[in-house]
């Protein structure tokens, strides 16, 4: 896939995620993630077929994201075990209080 392409979908999962964190999740309409994205409703459908893939995939990009997180973390042999844990209890709370609509 393109950079364009790339870059078009990164513009519309985080639109989505501000769009969910903001209205919540019941409120969230592909006109709404479009506008803020600055795309038009087709695009969103092309690369995402519906609003309900659409979520999905910005649900399984955060998870992914916290799994990341969580790996690099616990494999970080430079801090002892009590400081990882405070490092991935402090990672989670941040993104827990700057994305409670995804979290």
């Amino acid at each position: 896939m393109s950079d364009k392409n790339d870059s078009v979908q990164q513009k519309i999962i985080e639109a989505t995620i501000a769009c969910i964190e903001r209205e919540g999740l019941q409120a969230v309409t592909i006109r709404k993630i479009a506008r803020l994205a600055g795309v038009n409703s087709a695009a969103i459908n092309y690369y995402f077929r519906s609003k309900e893939k659409l979520v999905e995939e910005v649900m399984r990009r955060t998870v992914e994201h916290v799994f990341e997180d969580l790996n690099e973390a616990l494999n970080d042999e430079s801090r002892s075990v009590r400081e990882r844990l405070l490092v991935l209890f402090s990672d989670f709370m941040e993104g827990a209080v700057m994305y409670p609509g995804v979290s």
